[in-house]
């Protein structure tokens, strides 16, 4: 629980860990995908989900990864990675606050925009914008969010079983 005064802090754990303790993590600059801690007992917003922090982390590492591609692409490329990659917490972000029916629908437009990007990512490699290391690299990142949010839409599915509407 976090009170008036408690800060967040930051985890150096890999993802996941079991019987961790909870904390809420805290994004900085430089933290990579694999830097977080499990989720907080306690959900407050869609900033606490750690598929919002590592598809945030993600995004980032598509616009430092999309930095050196071809002039020829700013137009293309680029931005099709980069729309995709800023789509997914964006979509996690704006379902949060939905009913849950709702928030499972925005998951899902989530989870499309992560295949459409790692679909980008392997084109990317295939065009020899990216090495092959930065796009295994990449879409492992992709994997692991992709995880992380069939699990959310699965802890979402099993919530609404329980409690039905009336």
């Amino acid at each position: 629980m976090r009170g008036r005064n408690s800060s967040r802090i930051s985890c150096n754990c890999e993802f996941p860990q079991p019987n961790v303790i909870s904390v809420t993590a805290r994004i900085t600059p430089n933290m990579h995908i694999g830097a977080m801690a499990s989720a907080p007992a306690t959900v407050q917003s869609y900033r606490d989900l750690i598929a919002w922090q590592k598809s945030m982390v993600l995004a980032r590492e598509i616009y430092h990864a999309t930095e050196t591609f071809p002039r020829v692409e700013t137009y293309g490329l680029v931005v099709q990675l980069r729309r995709a990659a800023i789509a997914i917490p964006s979509k996690i972000a704006e379902g949060h606050e939905l009913l849950s029916g709702e928030y499972r629908q925005f998951l899902g437009h989530a989870l499309g925009s992560l295949m459409e990007m790692e679909t980008q990512i392997i084109l990317a490699e295939d065009l020899g914008y990216l090495d092959r290391e930065k796009s295994t690299k990449l879409l492992q990142h992709t994997a692991e969010v992709g995880k992380i949010l069939h699990g959310l839409l699965r802890s979402l599915r099993h919530r609404m079983q329980e409690f039905p509407n009336p």
